[in-house]
């Protein structure tokens, strides 16, 4: 199952695999913190980052090269 296909969608599903990988992160490697990035147009994933805990913490302008374009973070 990919949980980015559209019939996938809205079952967190992909939420239930963030909290999981973020639990192992922390519980195995000992992680102090976990950053992330998502491009700010990722509409779909940055409430799903939200519901697992992550926080917004400051806009990276013109940060990832992306198909020859600059875009925010």
């Amino acid at each position: 199952m990919c949980t980015g296909e559209p019939n996938n969608w809205d079952r967190e599903t992909g939420a239930e695999i963030l909290r999981i990988v973020v639990s192992y992160i922390f519980d195995v490697f000992l992680a102090a913190q976990i950053v992330i990035d998502p491009l700010v147009g990722n509409i779909r994933a940055i409430p799903c980052y939200e519901k697992c805990g992550f926080v917004k913490v400051k806009l990276l302008p013109a940060h990832e090269l992306r198909e020859g374009k600059y875009s925010d973070c």
